[in-house]
């Protein structure tokens, strides 16, 4: 079975670095990425371009986004009865331990630092239980 993500990024070295960790984890996968908040919701709710898009397994979600941020994707994603379960992996470049409490409160599974090597981010997603063993 494939796993499918959907990446909200718009830095293409992060997109790249995700799909390199999940290749070297070995983990089968289908990565849907976009890269604004904006995009990310109607993918979400399937509307415009993404009338068509397949429902995630997983989210994986950058917060510094243009025009719409990952903290609003987030919090519209968790009031949502039909989104609310998909686990969401919060990846991003701030260490701020409130940035890591505000994402948990707000219903992220995981808060992960990226990481600046594509070993580390793969161990990094796996300590995080974001890719089953």
């Amino acid at each position: 079975m494939n796993l499918k993500i959907l990446h909200v990024e718009d830095e293409d070295a992060h997109a790249f670095l995700l799909q390199a960790a999940l290749d070297k984890a070995a983990i089968p996968n289908r990565v849907f990425r976009v890269s604004t908040g904006e995009d990310a919701l109607a993918f979400l709710f399937r509307t415009g371009a993404y009338a068509d898009a397949e429902s995630p397994h997983l989210v994986v979600l950058d917060i510094g986004l243009p025009r719409v941020d990952g903290w609003s994707v987030l919090s519209t994603m968790k009031k949502q009865r039909h989104l609310k379960e998909i686990p969401v992996v919060v990846l991003s470049s701030s260490e701020l331990e409130s940035d890591s409490s505000r994402a948990l409160e707000l219903g992220a599974h995981r808060y992960v630092v990226k990481q600046p090597s594509v070993g580390a981010l793969s161990e990094a997603l796996l300590d995080a239980a974001i890719i089953p063993n």
